[in-house]
């Protein structure tokens, strides 16, 4: 059980999760005082067994979501004209080989953005 000291407020006993589930609501930071039995003295929660509840901070984990969101942006409207492609070419096509390509040419405006979207998303996680 771990005692915590935020803004001279001293507040305990708490348990792990309690701990983990302020840190990732804001109630705790990593500059928060901890202690506990066993210990000698408090030290900040980031220099204790508690660190690795530490969320990355907002700016790590926001890095590079600016070009996932557009990707997936892309891969939405891409499934828009892609679905429109093969409706519109489907309705004029004037036999199968038509149709065939149509529907090839409508579903790359889907399949192709998402693939790059997709590899985006797993690269950056």
């Amino acid at each position: 059980m771990w005692f915590l000291n935020t803004n001279n407020q001293q507040t305990g006993p708490h348990d792990e999760r309690e701990i983990a589930v302020g840190l990732a609501s804001g109630i705790y930071t990593a500059q928060s005082m901890v202690w506990r039995e066993g210990l000698a003295s408090w030290s900040p929660l980031a220099h204790s067994e508690l660190a690795k509840y530490i969320l990355k901070a907002p700016t790590q984990i926001q890095k590079g979501q600016g070009m996932k969101k557009f990707l997936w942006v892309i891969t939405a409207l891409g499934s828009v004209l892609g679905a429109l492609i093969v409706i519109l070419g489907v309705t004029a096509a004037k036999g199968a080989p038509q149709e065939a390509a149509a529907a090839a040419v409508g579903l790359s405006f889907a399949v192709i953005p998402y693939c790059l979207a997709r590899a985006a998303s797993e690269l950056g996680n």
